[in-house]
């Protein structure tokens, strides 16, 4: 596209009146980062679109401890429950035997049909904080009943 300034136009602008067609570059201003603007990030000084964003799931942060932190987060609840389950666990764990019970897949389900089951997903949220992963809670709290086999879960 071409654009045109006012009657005397910005002589950095796009030439578009340039022999071949060849448009001229825009002139630097003084302050602009060349190197940056070049490779798509914000000028010095500007946080830019995304500043205070959170990272997304599964993302680490600059200093890589988005997961460490994580784990923390579930370690740290799930051992701070007593021994036994509440009545929300003892809910959860028979929402996911009810699903295994139910499963008629050709092999055992994987965490991502059991967390795709919306009765899991509702008892899940009743019992456990988001930072804590369903398939860390069945390691943790409900391994005499079902065992995690990598992403697969069986009815023991």
């Amino acid at each position: 596209r071409r654009r045109r300034e006012d009657a005397g136009g910005d002589e950095g602008e796009a030439g578009g009146g340039a022999p071949g067609g060849e448009r001229r570059r825009r002139r630097r201003r003084e302050g602009d980062d060349e190197g940056a603007l070049a490779a798509g990030a914000p000028p010095a000084g500007d946080p830019g679109p995304f500043a205070g964003a959170p990272a997304p799931s599964g993302a680490s942060s600059a200093d890589g401890a988005a997961a460490p932190a994580a784990a923390a987060a579930s370690s740290g609840f799930l051992g701070g429950l007593p021994s036994g389950l509440t009545q929300e666990e003892h809910e959860l764990g028979e929402a996911v035997l009810s699903f295994l019970r139910d499963w008629s897949g050709d092999s055992a389900p994987n965490m991502v049909h059991l967390g795709g089951d919306a009765r899991v997903r509702e008892f899940k949220a009743a019992a456990l904080p988001t930072a804590v992963s369903l398939k860390a809670w069945l390691k943790q709290r409900f391994s005499g009943r079902v065992e995690v086999r990598g992403q697969s879960i069986v009815a023991l």
